[in-house]
């Protein structure tokens, strides 16, 4: 007699059975979805399966019944409805919610919903994953595999629906049941924190090659993560330079070039034009074929952001021949206010590739070609399956369930007879056997979730990560987990709570093999001409913040620009650079506080630019108002109001063995509040440095403008920080006793407490002595802090560092 293995997904069901199958075993592998298949295939029961067509059962539910609805008419429009209704219907299927939760009227509305959601799956000739389950718990009985199996093997199967537990009570009826772990043992577990994400991903691609080195195979490694998405960006450029094989997760439709100028095609059916969309549609490699000329994508970009109509962007692209064609294809896409059939949207889109098909859309490589050529197919079968719906829908009706199909539909991956690593979620891991698994970005607020709530059940549905770990551990001979002190945006994370006590930080210089550092001898001028000029130079006029800080981040680079004097190669463009983009905010910002904020921030983002001769485009003027209405609301929530504003000093004096000199620089911010407690902020336009930059004294400006507050505000300091103008987030230090009247938390780092302060103000004394007696001594090696330094350093060419 056979034994059933119950499993968690079909990936792990799929190397048992291989494995079974060279072994001549009886082991029978399935997860539960693949077990209900088995068992309605067996059957011959005629169905289809697709989550797609279930939305759209819903979708036309919705409609038909939108004239008898009252509770929920108001919420039928809303982006998101459709997608939670469909939720709610499937745990009500399920057995996990009832009827008896809701209100009266509510009551009415969802069953009458519900019954008309089965009727159109009916005549769609699907069944929803509950009345598959269903047919699957009646069938079972009847079964070959209930004849053929007397054994049960239960392993971790995640979160069960009601449902779900009936077919395994029934499955289990009257056979022997093993519940089964995937090892007798745990993990070795490790843990590595970084300071950033890249860094992060470097070690650990560091570390697979050194797994494959030892003679590992790929299959038994894997890279697993509860934030995938995010993660993918930096696994994908350092996985490649590393050359690491690994299998990629599956690309939804909505992702691939073809599906994101589909879904600008079809926002572009609209009245309104945005600059964003025909930047989308046209983008080389990333929007529909037109092959533009450089002009005429320069003219787009150099666009105003306030052209809306489609009558607006002909009147401003009319000279250029390409637009033309733009505008030509855009035109056969009109469509008419009211309802249509589907059919109608769908042979406007089908009139597009007539222009442009396949072989017409560039790529570079066999994988490029493939991916356009699914991506086609994919927009064939979404296509087919909207042509079933009946009801008569208008364009936003049409684009929600386009772009709803788009984000769903993954194109099927290539297959491949290497072994590769594989990098996917955390459920897809449990049970694989890993001889290492790298977890990686398990942060506090993302490892182990938070309960969430139903807002439609009204229902607090609980987190099962943590349960999910454990069977993790059971999962892989050594984990590792790993984390960085910093996201993508710059702002601060916390470890999760199962990250261990004991774990080793690692330093961008330590993730790759140090580079071997070029300088000029020792990096030692000993000439005392040399020296002397240095001295006398630093006698007579005064140093700038900036410019210290280019020594903090690499001597050489100061030796280059501020003692040699060599000028940086010109880049000719008509575009804006970031320094003046930067200049431009920064006046905005201080024009407006200086004004009490009587004049709305965007007339003079406006204003400013308009005078620099430069455009203002959405992005910048998005930024800008979305940081002033945060701004806004800090200062008021916190009395500190902006009182010092661009405020310069020139006199700050630093004593060291070989003479004083004078610091200069300008604050761009000191809030005061009624006690006069100050805060002094600095603008950044990028990302911030970090708290362990200031502390370490990698980046000296908030040093010096604490330094230098003595002389320019009376009152004692409640904190230094940068504030990014892209994120509104602070990074700096703040004094304990204040931090809360600050809008900060304990979960902000750089809180320190009020006893250390003045020690701390002594510490960066030392750390700015400390980089002036290196200069007044001749100390310039080619020594950046870092590796991105280099990477805008306009004086490469001349030290070759590699």
């Amino acid at each position: 007699m056979a034994v059933l293995s119950l499993v968690p997904h079909q990936q792990l069901s799929r190397k048992w059975r291989q494995s079974a199958l060279h072994a001549h075993s009886d082991l029978l592998p399935f997860s539960i979805k693949e077990l209900v298949a088995h068992l309605l295939k067996e059957q011959g029961h005629p169905y289809r399966d697709s989550l797609f067509l279930e939305q759209i059962a819903v979708w036309e539910a919705v409609w038909e019944a939108e004239s008898m609805l009252e509770y929920f008419v108001g919420m039928v429009n809303f982006p998101g409805f459709i997608a939670d209704l469909h939720r709610l219907f499937y745990r009500y299927s399920s057995g996990e919610v009832s009827m008896d939760m809701f209100t009266e009227r509510e009551q009415s509305e969802l069953i009458l919903l519900f019954t008309l959601y089965r009727e159109k799956l009916a005549a769609l000739g699907v069944l929803d994953q509950a009345q598959q389950l269903e047919e699957a718990v009646k069938y079972w009985p009847q079964s070959s595999l209930n004849q053929e199996v007397d054994q049960i093997d239960l392993y971790y199967l995640g979160e069960l629906t009601k449902l779900e537990q009936r077919l395994i009570e029934t499955v289990c009826r009257g056979k022997k049941v093993n519940h089964c772990q995937f090892s007798a043992s745990e993990a070795a577990v490790s843990a590595v924190a970084a300071r950033k994400p890249v860094e992060e991903i470097e070690h650990i691609a560091e570390s697979i090659v050194e797994l494959l080195r030892q003679g590992v195979e790929p299959e038994r490694i894997a890279v697993i993560s509860p934030d995938l998405e995010t993660y993918l960006a930096v696994i994908i450029p350092i996985f490649e330079e590393y050359k690491v094989p690994w299998q990629r997760p599956a690309v939804a439709l909505a992702d691939t070039p073809m599906g994101k100028a589909v879904q600008a095609l079809l926002r572009l059916m609209q009245p309104v034009w945005m600059k964003s969309d025909l930047e989308q549609l046209t983008a080389p490699g990333w929007g529909l074929p037109f092959a533009l000329d450089q002009q005429e994508h320069r003219a787009l970009k150099l666009a105003p952001p306030n052209l809306r109509s489609k009558q607006q962007w002909q009147a401003y692209l009319q000279e250029y021949s390409g637009w033309q064609q733009v505008f030509q294809i855009l035109e056969s896409l009109k469509t008419g206010a009211g309802s249509y059939p589907v059919r109608h949207y769908l042979q406007r889109l089908e009139q597009v590739f007539v222009h442009f098909p396949l072989h017409k859309w560039p790529a570079l490589d066999h994988q490029q070609w493939a991916v356009l050529h699914q991506s086609y197919h994919g927009l064939q079968q979404i296509g087919a399956d909207l042509a079933l719906i009946k009801q008569p829908v208008n364009l936003a009706q049409f684009i929600q369930m386009w772009t709803s199909a788009a984000q769903g539909y993954a194109l099927p991956q290539p297959r491949s007879f290497l072994q590769k690593i594989m990098v996917s979620s955390l459920a897809q891991a449990v049970g694989m056997g890993y001889h290492t698994l790298f977890l990686v970005g398990i942060t506090e607020s993302n490892f182990p979730r938070p309960p969430k709530r139903d807002w439609l059940s009204r229902q607090t549905l609980p987190s099962r990560d943590l349960e999910l770990y454990q069977h993790l551990l059971r999962s892989t001979e050594n984990l590792q987990l790993s984390f960085s002190e910093e996201d993508h945006t710059a702002r601060m994370n916390i470890a999760s709570q199962v990250f261990p006590e004991q774990f080793v930080h690692i330093d961008s210089q330590a993730v790759l093999p140090a580079p071997k550092s070029i300088c000029l001898g020792s990096g030692m001028l000993t000439d005392s001409e040399i020296l002397n000029h240095i001295a006398a130079k630093y006698k007579h006029q005064s140093l700038s913040v900036s410019r210290l800080n280019i020594y903090a981040s690499c001597p050489f680079r100061f030796l280059c620009s501020e003692l040699y004097s060599l000028e940086e190669e010109e880049m000719l463009s008509d575009e804006i650079t970031p320094l003046e983009e930067g200049n431009l905010i920064h006046e905005t910002l201080r024009i407006y506080w200086e004004k009490k904020g009587q004049i709305p921030i965007d007339e003079i983002l406006a204003e400013q630019f308009k005078a620099a001769n430069q455009p203002l485009t959405r992005r910048i003027l998005d930024m800008v108002t979305a940081f002033n209405r945060k701004d806004v609301e800090l200062v008021e929530s916190t009395g500190y109001y902006p009182t010092h504003l661009e405020k310069r000093f020139s006199d700050l004096i630093i004593t060291t063995d070989f003479g004083s000199i004078k610091l200069n620089g300008i604050v761009d911010r000191i809030d005061v509040n009624a006690d006069g407690g100050f805060v002094i902020y600095d603008y950044k336009t990028g990302a911030n440095p970090t708290v362990r930059d200031v502390i370490k004294g990698e980046n000296l400006q908030l040093q010096v403008y604490l330094l230098a507050s003595g002389e320019l505000v009376a009152g004692q300091a409640h904190g230094i920080a940068f504030y990014s103008i892209r994120t509104g987030s602070r990074t700096g230090l703040w004094r304990d006793s204040t931090h809360r009247k600050l809008g900060l938390t304990r979960r902000n780092s750089g809180i320190t407490p009020d006893d250390e302060w003045d020690q701390l103000v002594e510490e960066f004394k030392k750390t700015l002595r400390k980089y002036l007696e290196q200069i007044l001594s001749g100390y310039f090696p080619v020594a950046p802090v870092n590796d991105r330094v280099c990477s805008f350093c306009p004086y490469r060419a001349i030290c070759r560092k590699e």
